[in-house]
């Protein structure tokens, strides 16, 4: 298991990599799955199964709300949602604290 030691360094070193640029290329090469959340609904199972395709679930917050950009649900970032080459994007407008985004990290890795 890798252990991320937030003191040693401003974003966190991984303990066993320092001298290692295997293990480092392999950390820092590992992909993760993020996920952006733009808003949430509390929908009662009723509802739930009479939704159809034209239905429209609304959520909480507001437009101007930034998007959460989540690991593991693990707050990362939070930011604008934005399109990009025909895709949807994230700009990130404001970071997790850093205990947070080594939270995640550490999830991650496990």
């Amino acid at each position: 298991m890798l252990e991320i030691n937030e003191s040693n360094h401003q974003m966190g070193r991984v303990e066993g990599t320092q001298n290692n640029p295997r293990a480092k290329a392999l950390l820092y090469g590992t992909k993760c799955t993020l996920r952006v959340v733009v808003g949430r609904a509390w929908v009662p199972l009723g509802k739930l199964r009479k939704l159809a395709k034209g239905s429209v679930v609304e959520l909480e917050g507001s437009i101007q709300k930034p998007a959460e950009l989540l690991v593991r649900d693990c707050l990362v970032a939070r930011g604008e949602v934005v399109i990009a080459n025909g895709n949807y994007g994230i700009r990130i407008t404001e970071v997790a604290p850093q205990s947070e985004r080594l939270q995640a990290a550490k999830q991650s890795s496990e």
